[in-house]
């Protein structure tokens, strides 16, 4: 059974004037709901009339609009998330006071979602890794502030809303840092005679009401919330409050792996060295903190390799491989050892055309020009020269060739020049 105090029960009368639904409040911001109520503000939805935007509005109550503390608080709270930044943080996107009826309020980013309170008290326990999913993301929000010397001192389960990111995926955000100090820059509010903070989440140094706390007191606070999620019940719980401070102060938690034994051991030492009694043997910062958890969590599962070839034996590959069509096709190897002395026998024919190519012969324009054109003959050896000194005797018809032997040679010239063509192929420039 978990062991929690009941919810608050928000008995507030409705909202009636400035902040009642369709109403305008401070000339900006168009009312929608209220999301929660308290003693300190309200928390209303609300619509910029100037941008759309969805915004959720935190106004201080009208009667303690005149308490100095309160009004530093809101200027804390603002000026805190304004200097963490941090996605896992909600975001302040402005501040001011209206001017009618000087109310003072903050404009923070509209979440869809729970709180983590609400979500513990459907479900009892948390696995580990399922745990982890929600803190791991708030404690590097924690560590991301204490590096910029913001103590947030109210972590508890309604301070980590769990709101809904654009992909329906949950994101963790911490809220609320109205208690928040500042240890670098800033006041350090405190009411004289008031211990500040939520009592079962508090460290004991928070709770004895000491000055100089550091990071460790969140760390305490965190370490509770981890104890809860795991076992689903408080590691000090009482209804008396005096009670309460005094498990805080005094006693040990019972074993987080007794209560819960499907929790690791190794688990469960790191959460119980955070709810250390003295702060020096717990963590000294959030970042070692989650370091440890993340230590004791199993590695992720390895990729699942992809499948190696398996060799089989000769019989076994005959029965499981099935028997495959004769290809056609010369195997491959041969193919290539082929394609060498293929591609020579085409070539050869175009390489010897190429080496018995004569010269190229002068074009034979007609038939007397090639006439006119050829060699002299030789005389023949038979007839004598005429002498140089003397005119020869005149030729006679016999020695003179007609027209149609000149007509059969010029034929014969032209048919063996067509026929060199056509022996020269594609390599003849004709």
């Amino acid at each position: 059974m978990t062991l929690r105090p009941p919810p608050p029960v928000d008995d507030d009368p409705p909202d009636v004037g400035d902040f009642a639904p369709g109403a305008v409040f401070s000339e900006r911001f168009r009312v929608v709901r209220r999301l929660a109520g308290g003693g300190v503000g309200n928390v209303y939805e609300a619509v910029n009339v100037w941008t759309t935007r969805r915004v959720a509005l935190k106004v201080l109550r009208p009667e303690r609009a005149d308490n100095a503390v309160l009004i530093r608080r809101f200027q804390i709270e603002a000026e805190a998330a304004t200097r963490v930044a941090h996605p896992n943080v909600v975001a302040v996107i402005d501040m001011g006071r209206d001017l009618r009826t000087g109310v003072l309020y903050l404009v923070q980013e509209y979440l869809e979602g729970r709180d983590l309170y609400d979500a513990m008290t459907q479900r009892s326990r948390y696995a580990p890794a399922e745990a982890m999913a929600i803190m791991a993301p708030v404690m590097r929000a924690l560590q991301a502030a204490h590096e910029k010397a913001v103590l947030h001192r109210d972590l508890k389960p309604e301070n980590i809303f769990l709101a809904q990111g654009p992909g329906g995926e949950v994101v963790p955000k911490v809220i609320d840092f109205g208690l928040a100090r500042m240890l670098v820059g800033s006041l350090r509010v405190t009411e004289m005679g008031v211990v500040n903070g939520t009592p079962a989440y508090m460290s004991p140094e928070q709770a004895c009401g000491e000055a100089d706390l550091d990071a460790r007191t969140d760390v305490w606070s965190a370490g509770v919330i981890w104890y809860e999620l795991l076992s689903g019940r408080q590691p000090f719980y009482n209804e008396s409050l005096k009670a309460l401070f005094q498990s805080i102060l005094h006693e040990e938690p019972a074993a987080l792996d007794q209560v819960s034994p499907e929790v690791p051991a190794a688990l469960a030492r790191v959460v119980h060295r955070a709810l250390a009694k003295e702060r020096e043997r717990r963590f000294d910062s959030m970042a070692r903190f989650l370091d440890a958890l993340e230590a004791t969590l199993p590695a992720p599962a390895p990729a699942k390799p992809a499948p190696r070839a398996v060799r089989l034996e000769p019989e076994v590959a005959a029965r499981v491989t099935p028997a495959r069509a004769p290809s056609s096709r010369p195997p491959r190897p041969a193919l290539r050892l082929a394609a060498p002395l293929i591609g020579a026998l085409l070539l050869a024919p175009l390489v010897w055309a190429a080496a018995r190519r004569p010269s190229d012969p002068a074009p034979i324009a007609s038939p007397r020009a090639a006439s006119l054109l050829a060699p002299p003959r030789a005389p023949d050896a038979a007839t004598p020269a005429p002498d140089a000194a003397t005119d020869g005797p005149a030729a006679t018809p016999t020695d003179v060739p007609d027209a149609d032997e000149r007509r059969d040679e010029t034929r014969a010239a032209h048919d063996g020049a067509r026929s060199r063509r056509r022996s020269r192929g594609a390599l003849s420039p004709w």
